[in-house]
């Protein structure tokens, strides 16, 4: 058995963005933060072993680049599954894990926003409450944290507080009500007032640990929109396409210009290395609050709040500048050419800038016979659609959150977005991988064929010349709608 003073962490999700940092931040501090050991659940997928699955896609991440050769020694890497009984554990390594393991951080979770209510349960809520169970069963447990949202909260114009978010019923019964189907994911969405399943499971997910955790210590942080890295393990790196890298891998590939939001609605945006920071201090007491408060839990913000936030309209401005600077790879150089609300200027700005250019694609790949192209046109197709509608709440309200922790005096979100930018949109913002594709890029990661920007461009090039005719043709029908550029061109109430 370990000596008690040593700290032995239990990570899942490693093999995601955020858990790659918190490993690395673990890693590279263990010996400051006595960590004898770090335990990593990883589950086997497609007949791939948890072994192989590590040694193939996290132990080569540009994540752990700068750490010294053997960083993985101090690394056990065990084959478990969080919605099985036992969390897929024999019953030796089970016995062995609960008398060893001090420390639960738990990053593992699903964030597609349009799973059914039952799959969102499944992902969010058992897999949470079979790891609380597993943490009730640990003799030297010293504190179980859990990685939520900061928009489990629904929007209001107040200030928004580390508290539980009001629920339209108790949260066992939503929760077996999600997994039953006997929920109408329109009408519990209402209720809530949460913008999809993912919100909701979240926050039925937060109020089921707090009623269950028994003698657990809890901490739930609540990160709002996780984007690339400000100094560990270096400046700029991210390897996830989801929410905000792939709205700049849309953009900085020339393929998103015509943007749903308000111009003036700030984005909360966090550094991913800022999240592991409040995670790994929440778990260790780090961060000079109190472990816990007098009920034995305790809920943090890991965001930017207003003192740090950009507004929409700033954001494109600075990446416009930004991309001015580099020769355009991509199919058009990155701009913006309409910024506001999903009104009849968005519909034309969409028809004529994004959908024209796409359909014409789309056909003259049909008449070459080019199926594998015609397959990615269309999911590139979708995914811009669904960029503009599933992000919709998002980028036309702004969240006052109120986090117990600020970010450093040295943050400047001006030069963190530099950071960010630097980091590589238009050098496709990341590598991506082989299995990775503008839908990815969009949507977040999906089963789905490889889909390249590069496909886009080469197709697209031939039509610019008819865009743009088409483009003068409806200004002369339309001069009152397409008469003036649409950034900047806003009234007080943001409308354009």
């Amino acid at each position: 058995m370990m000596p008690l003073s040593e700290n032995c962490i239990l990570v899942t999700g490693a093999t995601g963005f955020l858990g790659k940092v918190v490993l690395e931040h673990l890693v590279r501090q263990h010996q400051a933060l006595r960590v004898r050991k770090i335990i990593i659940l990883i589950r086997e997928k497609k007949g791939t072993d948890s072994q192989t699955r590590f040694r193939d896609t996290v132990s080569p991440s540009p994540c752990f680049s700068l750490l010294p050769s053997s960083w993985a020694d101090i690394v056990e890497v065990v084959t478990g599954d969080l919605t099985a009984v036992n969390l897929g554990f024999d019953p030796v390594t089970y016995k062995r894990l609960c008398s060893e393991i001090t420390h639960i951080i738990h990053c593992a979770g699903c964030v597609k926003f349009h799973l059914s209510l039952a799959e969102a349960a499944e992902a969010n809520i058992s897999t949470v409450l079979s790891l609380l169970q597993f943490a009730q069963k640990c003799p030297h447990i010293k504190h179980f944290v859990n990685t939520s949202t900061a928009y489990v909260i629904p929007h209001c114009f107040g200030p928004v507080y580390e508290t539980l978010a009001p629920l339209p019923g108790t949260a066992w019964e939503l929760y077996q009500g999600m997994l039953s189907g006997r929920l109408s994911t329109k009408e519990v969405l209402h209720q809530s007032r949460l913008p999809n399943s993912y919100t909701l499971s979240k926050s039925v997910a937060e109020h089921l640990l707090v009623a269950r955790k028994g003698r657990v210590p809890l901490t739930i942080v609540r990160p709002s929109i996780i984007s690339a890295s400000w100094h560990h393990p270096f400046p700029g790196w991210i390897d996830s396409l989801s929410a905000f890298a792939g709205f700049l891998a849309a953009y900085g590939n020339g393929l998103l210009c015509v943007i749903n939001a308000d111009p003036q609605t700030i984005l909360d945006i966090i550094p991913v290395d800022e999240v592991a920071t409040r995670l790994i201090g929440a778990a260790l007491s780090l961060d000079g609050l109190p472990s816990t408060s007098d009920e034995g839990v305790r809920i943090l913000y890991a965001t930017a709040s207003l003192l740090n936030g950009l507004p929409i309209q700033l954001i494109c401005s600075q990446m416009t500048s930004h991309f001015a600077r580099f020769k355009a790879e991509s199919f058009r150089q990155p701009h913006v050419h309409y910024l506001g609300p999903h009104g009849i200027r968005f519909r034309i700005y969409d028809f004529i800038h994004q959908s024209v250019p796409l359909w014409m694609a789309t056909a003259l790949s049909a008449i070459q016979g080019k199926s594998k192209q015609l397959y990615k046109l269309k999911s590139l197709r979708y995914g811009l659609s669904r960029l503009n509608h599933d992000f919709h709440y998002f980028t036309h309200r702004t969240f006052n959150f109120r986090p117990s922790i600020q970010l450093p005096d040295e943050f400047q979100p001006e030069v963190y977005l530099e950071v960010v930018l630097a980091g590589g949109p238009h050098k496709r913002y990341v590598q991506l991988q082989s299995t990775a594709g503008p839908r990815d890029a969009i949507c977040g990661p999906e089963e789905h064929n490889n889909c390249s920007p590069d496909d886009f461009c080469k197709t697209s090039g031939q039509i610019l010349p008819r865009l743009q005719h088409l483009r003068l043709q409806v200004g002369r029908l339309c001069p009152e709608f397409l008469g003036e550029a649409a950034l900047g061109k806003h009234n007080a109430d943001g409308s354009v």
